[in-house]
């Protein structure tokens, strides 16, 4: 019997719980924004001037300054650093975007500290190779005299394409 009743007891309450949890949803499916529900008047007031609502997020996305760039009709795409511990090399992509072959003797880089913007190393890297009209070329070349880089990595600099020969 003691049991009977606290079951009885209960199910009233887990109902009410229950109503009350799906009683929201239903009014924020029916009614998007900000209102308050007049129990008096049995109306839903509009609060939207009350409420503010959050901004969907601008496009927050840096641009990634290893991405794409283009130096006279040749594109340098994927422009990274890779460091084994003992070497350092320069690694990317060099397509020619030209409408003539390409003769790519070498290409100049500069390597620019993201926090203050100056320039701490300058680099040519010989490649030595013919392009047709948009063929690609991958390369990964080691850069003996990069000494000025110190223990920088990809995250502390940016890698600008300045020229080719």
């Amino acid at each position: 019997m003691f049991r009977c009743v606290k079951l009885i007891t209960a199910l009233p309450a887990i109902a009410l719980l229950s109503a009350f949890n799906l009683f929201p949803r239903a009014i924020a499916q029916e009614y998007p924004g900000c209102f308050q529900l007049n129990s008096e008047r049995k109306q839903y007031e509009s609060l939207d001037r009350l409420c503010r609502f959050p901004k969907p997020p601008e496009n927050t996305r840096k641009p990634d300054p290893f991405r794409v760039q283009l130096v006279n009709g040749l594109e340098l795409t994927g422009l990274a650093m890779e460091n084994t511990g003992t070497q350092r090399f320069l690694v990317g992509r060099l397509t020619n975007k030209q409408s003539k072959t390409a003769k790519v003797q070498s290409i100049s880089v500069q390597f620019i500290d993201k926090r203050d913007g100056a320039v701490v190393q300058f680099l040519t890297v010989q490649l030595g190779g013919v392009l047709a009209r948009n063929q690609g070329y991958e390369f990964r070349k080691i850069m003996d005299n990069a000494l000025q880089l110190g223990d920088r990595n990809n995250n502390d600099l940016s890698i600008k394409f300045l020229e080719w020969d």
